[in-house]
């Protein structure tokens, strides 16, 4: 009776383990102690196997096959990294995107080679077929938190797709153009005095006999005005005494409204 308690013993906790030496979070499962999970992301560096974390199976690196900067061909594996959910973006000062990443790029993806992010992502930013799916285009752009009712994109609701098929208004994955708020520029009143140093009119004809031009076919002046020449010193407006304001400082044009920046590529986890 006592060998057989021992067999059983030695068969339910494992010959070489004992039955007190699962660590904290391991239960005991055919023999052997085990972390259990719902899936890669609770296995660390582990592959979720039949809800086990299985010990020395790591996740085998996979090539990917994207474009633009996302190829195989520039080093970017999964390297199966959990630490980061599928859909994280981060900014990336590096040229082509690490293991694990993709450039947001705007790239055409396959849903089949990239399942993970597809489920996290979807259709948000566009696609070209039903077998795929658009990462991201945030070349060139910067990024805004979904409004989601809280009133500080007061223009939500005109977003418009990022490419075609993606997400329309306010939702992930929509894009703005550039704008400049409506203003008005108001003008409290201003006044400008009048200098006149004097000056004088030249009458182009003579004067004779009351008549402008002589008595024999001239002009009455009292039939209307009398048309002179330009004045030999004229009349001018001083600067305004109140009202609007030059422009002050550095005049600093462009082809856009932009605030300092430093450029970055974006890269998203998949």
């Amino acid at each position: 009776m006592k060998l057989m308690c021992t067999l059983v013993l030695g068969l339910m906790c494992g010959w070489s383990l004992g039955c007190d030496r699962c660590g904290e979070g391991e239960v005991l499962s055919r023999g052997r102690c085990v972390r259990p999970c719902n899936g890669d992301l609770d296995c660390g560096r582990e592959r979720c196997v039949s809800g086990e974390c299985t010990a020395g199976v790591p996740v085998t690196p996979t090539v990917d096959a994207g474009s633009s900067g996302n190829a195989g061909s520039s080093g970017n594996v999964n390297s199966g990294d959990s630490a980061v959910p599928p859909g994280a973006v981060m900014a990336f000062a590096g040229v082509n995107a690490p293991a694990g990443w993709l450039l947001c790029d705007g790239s055409s993806v396959a849903r089949a080679a990239y399942p993970r992010l597809f489920q996290a992502i979807g259709i948000a930013h566009g696609f070209t077929t039903d077998s795929t799916f658009n990462v991201p285009d945030y070349r060139g752009r910067f990024l805004r938190g979904v409004d989601l009712a809280a009133g500080r994109d007061p223009e939500s609701g005109a977003r418009t797709a990022m490419a075609p098929g993606g997400y329309l208004g306010d939702a992930v994955g929509t894009v703005q153009g550039d704008a400049l708020q409506s203003h008005v520029h108001e003008d409290p009143g201003h006044t400008h005095a009048v200098v006149d140093p004097g000056h004088v009119h030249a009458v182009p004809v003579g004067i004779t006999g009351g008549y402008l031009g002589g008595s024999a076919g001239g002009v009455d002046p009292s039939n209307g005005p009398v048309a002179t020449e330009a004045a030999v010193t004229g009349v001018g407006l001083s600067v305004a005494t109140a009202g609007l304001g030059a422009p002050t400082g550095a005049t600093r044009s462009g082809a856009e409204t932009r605030p300092v920046n430093a450029a970055v590529n974006w890269i998203i986890k998949h």
